[in-house]
């Protein structure tokens, strides 16, 4: 014996019988252009319109629906209790045929994917191209750099002349000022400079004298037999390349004057560049092209102007050591110190060398004076120099400065090493700008202080 169905169940079974007769009654045909779209105001408000159904409908005698000959194509009508209309009555449940939906058009992706895939190659070849440029030039590139540093240098005077005269005459009046005390020096400087190379061309190899009779005493003799035959053969390939070595010194002359005048160049006219490569970018991209310009432009004047006071300040603390102590070629090794403050760490070393071994032509204890000299300097340095005249300088680690100098020293050589606190320096600040604020949405190491 069948169970009692429930009114609930009742009236889905009616719903299901009167859907079967709907659909046999009449074959949905596709809609024609020009049927109305609307709903039908005759609509049955707890019932859903889905597109192709028929619109009007009538009651036969028997109470159920009779499906009409005309088609309505429309939008699916919410139900009442969406529409506003009155709420549905506890338990009410619609069943309903699933309504077919149109099949979409489908577009084929094989012609996008190509063109994604082309756009992308291309732009690997061109950056491939570019890489591979960069690499045959990297010697020009570096020469062009070394020109940046110096139109820095010479912003210096260049800026504070322009206050009362045309930019152009002030770097006129700075490059004649250069070459007069170039002439100068060379004039006052060069006899007594002349006399200390002499020296110390014939103290070094006393020195090295010295150090081999050293290691005579230190060693067994034949490892000194074989050190000394060694210390032969390398002076008889320096004698051989001896005339390589005068055209590198002519090739270095020619550069460092090619870079001094493309130094004025830039410095004489560096809005004009600035514009330049200002219109090569995106005009989304213009202002943090110019918050990148500017950033780096003080970057490198505070750390140029930096250097140049170390600079001072160690060669001439050096030189007064020197000359106090009564080593031999003071002058001539203070201004070696000078010029190797501009790469820190790696100037240093190279500097005292030749002070040690002008120290140690003339006594061991010279020597030991010399060493404790450039010692009591680099602490000076690193302790009173640096905090007071760096202060304002880009600040760079020395881990990282190490390893981008030996990394510069490996590909570029001598002037890699050269160049590559500068360019570490404006890496640091495009880098700390463009990916660390821009990108990443972080803030500044001062505004992220100041929060602290």
């Amino acid at each position: 014996m069948r169970a009692p169905q429930s009114a609930r169940q009742r009236r889905c079974s009616a719903g299901e019988r009167e859907s079967k007769q709907r659909r046999g009654a009449q074959r949905i045909r596709p809609a024609r252009i020009g049927e109305s779209r609307e709903p039908s105001a005759q609509r049955h408000p707890d019932e859903l319109r889905p597109p192709g159904q028929f619109a009007e409908q009538e009651r036969d005698d028997g109470g159920r629906r009779r499906p009409q000959a005309r088609l309505v194509v429309g939008r699916r009508r919410a139900p009442a209790d969406q529409v506003g209309g009155a709420e549905p009555r506890r338990g009410h449940h619609r069943c309903r045929p699933p309504v077919s939906a149109r099949p979409r058009q489908m577009t084929p992706r094989w012609p996008a994917l190509i063109a994604r895939t082309m756009k992308a190659s291309s732009r690997l070849l061109l950056g491939a191209a570019l890489i591979a440029a960069a690499w045959l030039a990297r010697e020009v590139l570096l020469l062009a750099f070394v020109g940046v540093v110096i139109a820095v240098v010479f912003s210096f005077p260049v800026g504070w002349l322009s206050r009362w005269m045309p930019r152009s005459v002030a770097v006129i009046l700075v490059l004649l000022a250069l070459a007069g005390a170039s002439g100068a020096f060379v004039a006052l400087v060069a006899p007594s400079l002349t006399r200390q190379v002499s020296e110390l061309r014939a103290s070094v190899p006393r020195a090295i004298r010295e150090a081999r009779s050293w290691l005579y005493q230190v060693q067994p003799e034949e490892n000194a037999q074989k050190i000394e035959e060694k210390a032969g053969e390398a002076l008889d390939k320096a004698g051989e390349k001896a005339l390589p070595a005068l055209f590198s010194v002519v090739s270095s002359a020619t550069a460092v004057l090619l870079v001094i005048v493309l130094g004025a160049f830039l410095v004489s006219e560096p809005d004009t560049y600035r514009r330049g490569l200002r219109r090569l970018m995106p005009r989304r991209r213009e202002a943090a092209f110019d918050e990148t310009w500017r950033r780096l432009g003080e970057g490198l004047r505070g750390w140029v102007g930096g250097v140049l006071v170390a600079m001072t300040l160690m060669g001439t603390l050096t030189a007064a050591g020197l000359a106090i102590a009564g080593i031999k070629g003071w002058f001539l090794l203070g201004l070696l110190t000078f010029l190797g403050t501009f790469v820190p760490y790696v100037g240093a070393v190279a500097s005292a060398i030749p002070g040690i071994l002008a120290g140690l032509s003339q006594s061991p204890q010279h020597a030991l004076y010399a060493a404790i000299i450039y010692l009591g300097v680099h602490v000076v340095e690193g302790y009173l120099v640096e905090p007071l005249v760096m202060r304002r300088a880009i600040e760079i680690k020395p881990a990282l400065l190490l390893v981008t100098q030996g990394a510069m020293a490996a590909i570029f050589g001598v002037l890699g090493t050269i160049v590559a606190t500068p360019m570490l320096a404006c890496a640091q600040v495009a880098v700390e700008y463009l990916w660390s604020e821009r990108a990443l949405k972080k803030p500044a190491p001062e505004t992220a202080q100041a929060a602290k």
